[in-house]
């Protein structure tokens, strides 16, 4: 039998365990290598997860903003279609009827309302006993009573079979001009603001109250056109509601 020198069968044996350090070596390093990527490489992949689902949710996010924004937008915006409402400071509403002032008024006439009765003044001169005119309803289909010269119904509306609307005035040059009027006499500057707003400029109150008292109340001729005016621009836009 060969027998081995102690000195060589040591260095064998050292030399084994080194091999069995080494192999023991690699194997926990690869471990750890593989632990290592397995551990930085899923980070990667979350991260890209959480980004693409925080691009989904922004989408409809930013989709329904937008859409909330375009709503907005249209109901800021009037329809074309739409008509214009009333002119608030012209527009005036009784129970049963309602009307737009004439543009000659405007900043000039207050109304006052009391449920179907209407009594329009003059800004300056606002007396109720002293009116541009008054609006009422009344019983019958037509009037019956038309009244005279200085006070008449200037014009009508029909509302039902039993129920019509008058339009009622002073005619404040007759008044002026008549002594044993009833009506208690005011100043020609009043009477003046009165007949001009009642006639939208077209009479002139002083030139027409001379003339009638000149012809003892027999030229009446320059008083038609206020019953004209009234007709055309009060009487004619009232509407039935």
């Amino acid at each position: 039998m060969k027998r081995v020198h102690p000195a060589a069968q040591a260095g064998k044996r050292t030399t084994t365990i080194i091999a069995i350090i080494l192999i023991s070596a690699l194997a926990v390093t690869g471990a750890a290598i593989t632990h290592g990527l397995g551990m930085w490489g899923t980070k990667p992949a979350t991260v890209a997860t959480s980004a693409s689902t925080k691009t989904k949710t922004s989408q409809p996010q930013a989709k329904q903003s937008s859409q909330s924004q375009e709503q907005t937008n249209k109901q800021a915006t009037p329809s074309e279609t739409e008509s214009p409402s009333p002119e608030p400071a012209l527009h005036v509403e009784a129970q049963s009827y309602e009307f737009d002032m004439p543009e000659y008024w405007r900043d000039r006439v207050t109304a006052h309302v009391d449920g179907d009765t209407v009594t329009l003044l003059s800004k300056a001169y606002p007396d109720m006993d002293h009116p541009i005119c008054n609006i009422r309803v009344a019983d019958g289909e037509k009037p019956i009573a038309m009244g005279d010269i200085g006070r008449s119904a200037i014009g009508w509306v029909p509302m039902t079979s039993v129920q019509h609307i008058e339009v009622w005035a002073y005619r404040y040059p007759v008044i002026a001009a008549s002594p044993g009027s009833d009506i208690s006499p005011q100043t020609d500057a009043k009477y003046a603001d009165l007949t001009d707003l009642q006639s939208g400029g077209t009479v002139d109150y002083a030139s027409v109250k001379d003339r009638l008292v000149s012809t003892d109340m027999r030229d009446v001729e320059g008083l038609f056109p206020i019953d004209t005016w009234l007709t055309n621009n009060l009487v004619d836009v009232i509407k039935v509601k």
